[in-house]
């Protein structure tokens, strides 16, 4: 038996900015009415004031299976609001994680009408609940700062009914997905994001609040500093500054980060000029605001909840959420982790004595404000996985060989690109070398790999990039036919739907019943590309476009082993996690390639030891043999790159 609900809520924070968690705890959160239903039956309502359902409560305590859409909104909900009536179920499944393994819209209203489900989510929900589950913007005619049913009984009717009606649509959802539910190893990896993200990371919130004070302090300084300088601007107001410096005699063509860092090595730019874009900079620096962000999230444990999304991209990777732990600064301060442990006792007196740049100071410290809930924190990198699997799918043995000795592969390639010896590259020969193992493994052209090279601030010149490609594609021969034997294996696939095609550790097939072309992984778990079509001699199926919007695009070989390469290397990232996860060390949280960890004894009282924790962490699961998987390790008291 399967008890499907959602929730109405309401909160006096919103649930985007802060999360589910910290939502859920806040002071002011309440469950306004759960609807439900029993195996996709028609749905029921609950309303607080009301006797809670016993076949809720049944349910809940006999185990039986609960659905819902995004399911960590109603555990936090259920945990921190509802528990006094009914115990927290303890079995899940979350219908957004099942649709987005098959790559689906993770929004509902946006899912259901891409499976093409005519009981679309009301649209005039919004309206409904901006009405009665946000606060209302109090007037001189109407101080009251919410809406509760009895003010509007009509519009609560409609709302009661648009939460039946969400009830009704993950059910359709359900329904209309090839299968619904995750595979067993695949639910277990949910509930262990789940576990992850409840116990959440622990911040530094001490340290926090002090330097987005010293920030707050620095930002009014300078930015007085600015208006006096100016007349009375601001630095934000873009046109205003350029109108500004061009009545200097210092006209600037725009106001980006790249025109401004031009501006301030120019000698002839005026001091005064000079001193109010490079009060810009720093005031600018977007990643400050990293610290408001975590203040804002940040739980009545010290810990921020909810920060990464199992399933988050169509190739099963986590994505981030919250403070987006996967977009942290690397920042450029050595020794910031130790500098951290002192900054919650120094003045922005002391900042300017201290520090050079006082904004890339701060930005730096954004890291070390997450430490270990209890011992040390252990950090484990999976090293260049993508390159690693690129050339394993592919049977690049020499490359594969390379990766397996321990050499730098950058050196290597820097070598023969630049017909030099590996003992003799230099910095920006290996620099050369690195972005092609790193980014030539897809197809990229020449055009697209001087771009990357100029994005890291190395201009190589055309001719060098064209070279460089030309080079890899005659080295890694057997990567370039990867590109083009997935792409005929797709092709061939979806004109002959039901036949199989293997190759390159994957199997392609089209099913007409499943609605989509099927690449099933070495870990057997498989990417959907729905309702694919060659058109113009290009694959084409239903999936995200640039502006995420849901519409028909196209790929291609390289692309398509993009998608298997980073779906592989999820996999085997997500198999270290279910090890952790047995092991003695607590899993605190995913960053890209990274599993982030902490812990103090083994259960034996021994003192763990990063060496354990690599090991554990290395380890090559069964389905990838050959792969020549290496990791880098670090731990401590603060996390660091």
């Amino acid at each position: 038996m399967t008890i499907s609900i959602d929730f109405e809520t309401y909160c006096d924070v919103s649930v985007v900015d802060v999360g589910a968690w910290r939502y859920a705890e806040h002071p002011s959160s309440e469950i306004l009415m759960m609807a439900w239903s029993v195996d996709g039956g028609e749905p029921e309502l609950w309303i607080p004031g009301m006797e809670f359902p016993q076949r809720v409560i049944d349910g809940a305590e006999s185990g039986e299976e609960f659905t819902a859409w995004n399911a960590q909104f109603e555990i936090a909900m259920w945990t921190h609001n509802l528990t006094h009536l009914c115990p927290l179920p303890t079995n899940w499944v979350c219908s957004l994680s099942v649709a987005a393994s098959f790559g689906l819209p993770l929004a509902l209203g946006k899912c259901a009408p891409a499976l093409g489900i005519p009981m679309v989510k009301d649209a005039a929900g919004k309206r409904l609940i901006r009405k009665f589950s946000v606060p209302r913007k109090p007037t001189k005619k109407n101080p009251a700062t919410r809406v509760f049913p009895e003010d509007d009984l009509d519009d609560w009717e409609k709302f009661c009914d648009y939460c039946r009606q969400d009830v009704r649509v993950e059910n359709a959802i359900i329904e209309s997905l090839p299968i619904s539910r995750l595979s067993d190893f695949e639910q277990q990896v949910w509930e262990l994001d789940q576990r992850m993200n409840a116990r959440g990371v622990k911040i530094d919130i001490e340290t926090v609040i002090h330097v987005q004070g010293l920030i707050n302090e620095f930002f009014k300084i300078t930015e007085a500093r600015v208006a006096d300088l100016t007349g009375g601007l601001k630095t934000s107001q873009r046109e205003a500054i350029l109108n500004w410096c061009a009545s200097q005699g210092y006209p600037l063509e725009s106001y980006t980060a790249a025109v401004l860092r031009e501006a301030v090595a120019d000698e002839d730019l005026p001091d005064n000029v000079r001193e109010v874009l490079i009060s810009r900079q720093l005031t600018g620096k977007t990643s400050l605001a990293k610290f408001s962000k975590i203040m804002e999230t940040v739980c009545g444990d010290d810990t921020c909840k909810g920060l990464v999304q199992y399933c988050g991209a169509a190739t099963g990777r986590f994505a981030g959420r919250l403070i987006q732990v996967h977009n942290l600064p690397r920042g450029n301060l050595k020794y910031a982790e130790v500098i951290a442990g002192y900054l919650k006792y120094i003045t922005l007196d002391d900042c300017h004595v201290i520090f050079d740049n006082i904004a890339d100071a701060f930005s730096s410290m954004i890291r070390p404000m997450l430490i270990p809930h209890i011992g040390r924190l252990f950090v484990t990198d999976f090293a260049n996985i993508e390159g690693r699997v690129v050339a394993w799918i592919a049977g690049q043995t020499d490359l594969i060989k390379q990766f397996a000795s321990g050499d730098d592969v950058y050196k290597h390639m820097a070598a023969t690109i630049f017909g030099t010896t590996y003992e003799a590259v230099e910095d920006f020969e290996r620099f050369v070398g690195k972005q092609a193992v790193l980014g030539c493994g897809y197809g990229m052209g020449g055009p697209k790999f001087y771009a990357t090279c100029l994005a890291y601030g190395q201009d190589i010149g055309m001719g060098l990039a064209q070279k460089t490609v030309a080079i890899y594609r005659k080295k890694n021969n057997k990567i370039v036919k990867c590109w083009y034997g997935i792409q005929g294996m797709c092709e061939q696939a979806i004109l002959n739907p039901g036949k199989i095609y293997e190759g390159f550790k994957v199997r392609v097939v089209f099913s007409r019943k499943k609605r989509s072309l099927i690449i099933e992984l070495p870990s057997k778990r498989c990417l959907y590309y729905r309702d694919p079509k060659i058109e113009d001699g290009q694959i084409t199926y239903m999936g995200f476009d640039f502006k995420r919007n849901w519409a028909r695009v196209s790929t291609y070989g390289g692309r398509l082993v993009e998608n298997i390469v980073q779906a592989i290397a999820r996999d085997i990232l997500v198999a270290a996690m279910m090890r952790v996860d047995a092991s003695a060390f607590n899993l605190v949280t995913t960053i890209h390639d990274e599993l982030v960890s902490d812990g103090d004894f083994d259960e034996n009282g021994d003192p763990l030891t990063q060496e354990e924790y690599d090991c554990i962490v290395a380890e090559v699961p069964d389905w990838a043999e050959g792969c020549p998987i290496a990791v880098d390790g670090h731990n401590g008291m603060r996390y660091k790159k």
